[in-house]
């Protein structure tokens, strides 16, 4: 009977530990699922193309016009979260302009950004992404020689406007602090034609869709 009793109490502890045990392992995979990230920093590549007219100089004084561009590029972008449904930041990005290996068009630009999250708080979750800033575009002429038999030395012009976009994406958490972000995108910039006026790249109004997938890199979780 007295090793009856024995028994009972050693399995009891022995089940109080269990428990207490299992608890406490379970307590940081709970945590870290509600886990919000106050820094967000991440790395994007973009490919994507334009839906506006883009004309660069050839042979004489004619121009070359074409009514669409591929492109691709990188975006770097550091956000800071306010809230559980709210982060801001900033980024930049550079972009590379497919149509005329004889003329490098390349797309700068730099924004501030408001972010929405969708859903429950966690690292891996919906948003949507508002956008502002300034962009140029940066095109090398090469030499050429117009109709009159003057000829104009290799320079490079730059156009500058006024950019924004919205952006539909979902960061999915691979590990604690890296995950990745695929993302859609759509730009507006504003390029005035009174620069054709100037001799200069003739850029209408552009629009740019592009698809993104991020590289996300978190820190200072709350």
């Amino acid at each position: 009977m007295r090793s009856y009793a024995l028994v009972s109490v050693i399995l009891a502890i022995g089940c109080f530990e269990a428990s207490a045990l299992g608890q406490t392992a379970a307590a940081p995979f709970t945590s870290a699922s509600n886990e919000v990230p106050q820094l967000t920093v991440a790395e994007t590549a973009l490919v994507g193309t334009t839906l506006g007219s883009f004309c660069a100089p050839i042979t004489g004084d004619a121009r070359d016009c074409r009514t669409q561009s591929l492109l691709a590029g990188l975006r770097l972008s550091a956000r800071w979260s306010l809230s559980n449904d709210w982060a801001v930041g900033i980024s930049g990005g550079v972009g590379w302009l497919g149509w005329d290996d004889n003329v490098p068009t390349k797309l700068w630009d730099i924004q501030f950004a408001g972010r929405y999250y969708l859903g429950t708080a966690a690292a891996s979750r919906y948003w949507l992404d508002a956008s502002a800033g300034a962009a140029a575009l940066v095109e090398d002429w090469p030499r050429y020689g117009a109709d009159s038999g003057e000829w104009f030395s290799a320079h490079t012009f730059t156009s500058w406007a006024p950019t924004g976009a919205l952006a539909v994406g979902r960061d999915f958490a691979i590990l604690r602090h890296f995950g990745l972000a695929p993302e859609i995108r759509v730009q507006c910039f504003g390029f005035s034609l009174d620069d054709w006026l100037q001799h200069a790249p003739q850029y209408r109004p552009q629009v740019l869709v592009v698809l993104g997938l991020s590289v996300v890199a978190w820190g200072f979780y709350r």
